[in-house]
């Protein structure tokens, strides 16, 4: 059985990502942070383990931003630990992009999951920080 909750890191498919950029190390690791932010570009269903990925993948780079909140989950935080890397602006719209878009209904499997468990508070109160430190 695996990991479920609404914070950014709390499921099997954000831990899964992590382990699939720690395989690249460092070597391409903003391009591992972009192809999984890009599983949520508009247009088509999206599935709720690609948008897990987006959403740890967004909250990474939030993370990494000066006024960044940091995980609470002490896989991720370790993970972030191990792995500094720089932001550029095309990155944080990107992270910003995907956050936004993993919070639409609407051909949206993560999002209706949600919904169906009535926790979308939780979910959007759980990556509030992220969001106003990509934005800010």
């Amino acid at each position: 059985m695996g990991i479920w909750g609404a914070a950014p890191f709390d499921n099997d498919d954000a831990l899964d990502l992590l382990a699939d950029l720690d395989e690249g190390r460092d070597e391409d690791l903003i391009g591992g942070l972009r192809d999984a932010l890009a599983q949520v570009e508009p247009g088509g269903t999206l599935e709720a383990p690609e948008v897990s990925e987006a959403v740890a993948a967004a909250c990474l780079v939030a993370a990494q931003l000066e006024a960044g909140p940091r995980p609470e989950e002490p896989t991720a935080a370790a993970w972030l630990e191990a792995h500094p890397f720089e932001v550029d602006a095309s990155l944080r719209v990107s992270a910003a992009a995907a956050l936004d878009r993993a919070l639409l209904p609407g051909d949206n499997e993560w999002y209706e999951l949600w919904e169906d468990a009535d926790a979308l508070d939780e979910v959007n109160a759980a990556l509030a920080p992220y969001r106003a430190a990509l934005r800010s």
